[in-house]
């Protein structure tokens, strides 16, 4: 006996049969992968959550929340529900089923600690729980099918498959509240959304005093500054470009990105974030340089100066390494 026939014991160990997958593969691998997933990204939110203090507020009850609490305590019961009755029956568990039942129950279990401790502190739920709910339902959807389609010729289907109903039913409503309904009360959920005009025309125009030195510049100041003058001290005021100072492993590999990127996913990013440009990035160097070139153009072609060849010769080398780099 192979390792493969240990494992899925009846079951073809194969992939595909008569156009379903295989119960062992889904259960072994393609739930074995979910269980990993969770496990994973899981533990690195529940240390990226114990970095935030509890609610000083108390805890306190909602809706969603309950359902979600009973949700995750339909889908960790019910395997075990199925393997009592397997026990109390003629039909015994394979290892692979086994491995399902059991990875299922201890996964939706760890799912409900990092609800709680995500309610707890009032954050809402970011993309691992999101995920987790939606690609259990997808593949819950998959199993389903293979179920339905077993049932001529595995009897013990017939009582699985309410059960399994009964949890896919709860998978369900936590996919749909993680993808349609990811809300606290008295919690804003951060909205990455484009500025209306009106919007971007009050924030080129205002700008938050706390985000500058009271000893250099006073309110009075601000309100009479120009438009021109209040963007050119904010600019000025950025933090130094971490390009400028990186070295050639970390522009070909572009880690010098990684503290923007490690902010970004705390929170989200504001303008103050944002570090200045690169020297040769800026508006006065190109400015320069197009001005240089296209005199020349002119003292060249002085009746028909091309400016495409003015942008060649200023920025045609840069677009070919640029290019090279990305093939």
């Amino acid at each position: 006996m192979t390792w493969q026939t240990d494992i899925c014991g009846k079951s073809n160990p194969g992939v595909w049969q008569d156009g379903y997958l295989q119960p062992c593969f889904e259960d072994v691998i393609l739930f074995g992968l979910l269980f990993l997933y969770i496990i994973v990204f899981g533990s690195y939110r529940i240390y990226q959550l114990s970095k935030v203090p509890k609610s000083i507020e108390g805890r306190m009850r909602f809706w969603a929340h309950s359902t979600k609490i009973v949700c995750h305590s339909v889908v960790a019961f019910v395997p075990w529900l199925a393997l009592i009755l397997r026990f109390f029956s003629e039909f015994s568990a394979d290892t692979y089923q086994l491995f399902y039942y059991f990875g299922l129950s201890v996964t939706f279990c760890f799912s409900l600690v990092i609800t709680e401790i995500e309610f707890s502190r009032k954050i809402l739920h970011n993309w691992v729980l999101m995920s987790w709910w939606t690609l259990c339902f997808i593949c819950s959807a998959i199993k389903l099918q293979t179920m339905v389609a077993q049932l001529h010729v595995d009897e013990s289907m017939y009582f699985e498959l309410p059960l399994f109903v009964v949890g896919f039913i709860a998978i369900l409503i936590l996919a749909c509240f993680g993808l349609f309904y990811n809300h606290i009360p008295g919690v804003e959920e951060d909205s990455y959304r484009k500025l209306s005009e009106d919007e971007q025309e009050r924030l080129n125009t205002t700008i938050s005093i706390n985000s500058y030195d009271s000893n250099t510049i006073s309110h009075h100041n601000l309100d009479r500054m120009s438009r021109s003058e209040v963007l050119e001290y904010h600019e000025r005021n950025r933090p130094d470009s971490l390009e400028e100072s990186a070295n050639i492993f970390s522009k070909l590999l572009f880690s010098w990105l990684s503290p923007i990127l490690a902010t970004g996913f705390e929170r989200v990013l504001e303008d103050s974030d944002l570090p200045k440009l690169i020297r040769v990035d800026t508006a006065v160097v190109n400015g320069a340089l197009f001005r240089q070139q296209w005199q020349k153009e002119l003292e060249l072609r002085p009746d028909n100066p091309s400016i495409a060849k003015v942008l060649g010769r200023s920025y045609l080398p840069q677009f070919i390494i640029s290019g090279v780099l990305k093939l």
